[in-house]
């Protein structure tokens, strides 16, 4: 099975009414987490817990390295509350390599600022809907 890294990796955030935003150019680590919730449907004789599936959830963090190109329309954009569009391509985003489409919304920003160090930007994505898993 051929592996890949995460160097050609594809982020593109595209707030509602807003222009399509590249965030790859500068990202350190991307993290996409899609869990769901167990019901505990165990009752009477039964010797097993037993557990029917609930809401799904999707997270997606972000950190990436901040700079001067980094203007106040860029900040806008991510800001804390806005919804969009997330997609990743983890392999890039050539003819038939893998896409993730997320509906979204901006959970938090952070920023740091080391004594002696480069500034980096964290940006949590929080799913509004499902991952849709297609192609480019």
């Amino acid at each position: 099975m051929a592996r890949y890294t995460g160097r050609n990796m594809f982020i593109e955030w595209t707030p509602n009414g807003g222009s399509p935003i590249r965030l790859d150019g500068d990202y350190r680590t991307v993290t996409l987490s899609e869990e769901i919730d167990s019901i505990d449907a165990t009752a009477g004789a039964d010797t097993f817990k037993r557990f029917i599936p609930g809401l799904q959830e999707v997270t997606v963090d972000l950190e990436m390295l901040d700079n001067d190109a980094n203007a106040a329309a860029f900040y806008e954009a991510i800001k804390p509350g806005d919804v969009g569009t997330l997609v990743l391509g983890p392999q890039g985003n050539g003819t038939g390599k893998i896409k993730f489409t997320i509906p979204a919304m901006v959970e938090s920003r952070e920023r740091e600022y080391p004594y002696d160090d480069v500034v980096t930007l964290k940006v949590t994505f929080k799913g509004t809907g499902p991952v849709v898993t297609e192609t480019f």
